[in-house]
């Protein structure tokens, strides 16, 4: 028979607890069947001398919690805590017996610094008393579960660096997609959902990600998915769109940092792409237009332009004459070459197509 260090359903519950809080519960309803024990705690402690928190309690009253601990006392047991550490004095005055003497057997484990776990059983007093290897089997135990409350800390840091990153794409004024070789879109930030909803694009979770696209931009946009997750190094392909800005699509590998281990693994679970392995497409949407127009706002903030010159700076860089500038706007032809020599001047730009240079990193 095995012991309950052993037992591989028992320790499973364990690390499936640390991914799932709600488990912890389950887990210690095993772990006190397993040692035939009629009731159960599960704790951890971040000070010595501090309350413990508790993750899981069979049968145990609800105020032994939330309890201030106080000086040990002597409990009855079948066999003594080990050791005379602060924690087991903390852990013996939570196992007093709450209804009558019964037999009792605990043990701690170190996490990290002065961290710890601690777990604690009771049997009826009729019941046979614990054993050495009883002891020994908890202590044991006692390791896979500190383990897996190191691994829950580990998975909690993950998730919340992973919502962290989550906002930032979805602050981001271009749109973000990443997408499989298959052209499977995977995500897509608030950006790309707001380029798409102002017409002439359409994402999905198919093979095509993008959909509406002329024949011979798909096929580009398809080639460079294709290339950057066979471990190419990507490229930019247009978007074209009636009566709307060319939206400018970047195509490259996945920073190994920011790929989902999780992710990755249901991919390749769901058969999704095996021959790229773990690489995946990261495609940065930019629509021109309005890239132009969050350019034109930060020279007005770096430069000191009006609104008015900062207002003619895109019609400039879409290639329009002065002459049909000042007709849009209704002021003089001499007015918009004015404005547009100020706006040279102040942004230090010899041209427009150092100025068109200079939007480009500002987009």
């Amino acid at each position: 028979m095995l012991s309950p260090a052993q037992d591989p359903d028992l320790i499973a519950g364990f690390y499936a607890a640390a991914t799932h809080a709600d488990r912890w519960n389950g887990a210690l309803s095993a772990l006190c069947a397993a040692f035939h024990a009629d009731k159960g705690l599960l704790y951890r402690q971040n000070r010595p001398s501090g309350s413990p928190t508790v993750l899981a309690a069979r049968n145990w009253p609800a105020s032994a919690g939330r309890v201030v601990l106080a000086a040990p006392s002597t409990p009855r047991r079948s066999h003594p805590a080990s050791g005379t550490s602060p924690a087991s004095a903390i852990l013996d005055s939570l196992l007093q017996p709450q209804d009558g003497a019964r037999h009792i057997i605990s043990a701690t484990v170190p996490l990290d610094g002065t961290a710890l776990v601690g777990m604690g059983l009771h049997r009826k007093t009729d019941a046979p008393h614990f054993t050495d290897a009883d002891r020994a089997a908890l202590d044991g135990v006692g390791q896979h579960v500190a383990a897996a409350l190191r691994l829950e800390a580990l998975l909690h840091a993950e998730r919340t660096a992973c919502a962290i990153r989550g906002a930032a794409l979805d602050q981001s004024g271009h749109g973000v997609l990443i997408a499989t070789g298959s052209g499977t879109l995977i995500f897509a930030n608030q950006a790309a959902w707001t380029i798409a909803a102002a017409g002439g694009l359409v994402l999905g979770h198919g093979p095509a990600c993008i959909g509406r696209l002329r024949p011979e931009e798909a096929a580009r946009l398809e080639a460079l998915i294709t290339s950057v997750t066979g471990g190419g190094v990507g490229g930019c392909t247009r978007i074209t769109r009636a009566g709307l800005p060319v939206v400018a699509a970047i195509v490259e590998p996945l920073p190994a940092g920011m790929a989902d281990p999780a992710l990755i693994a249901g991919l390749r679970a769901g058969g999704l792409d095996d021959s790229t392995g773990d690489r995946l497409a990261l495609i940065s949407l930019r629509d021109l237009g309005a890239t132009m127009d969050a350019a034109a706002s930060h020279l007005m903030d770096l430069f000191g332009l009006t609104a008015a010159e900062a207002g003619i700076v895109p019609q400039l860089l879409s290639g329009e004459s002065m002459s049909l500038i000042a007709q849009s706007r209704g002021v003089a032809l001499s007015t918009v070459k004015t404005q547009t020599a100020r706006v040279l001047a102040k942004t230090g730009a010899a041209n427009l197509r150092a100025l068109a240079s200079m939007i480009s990193a500002l987009g």
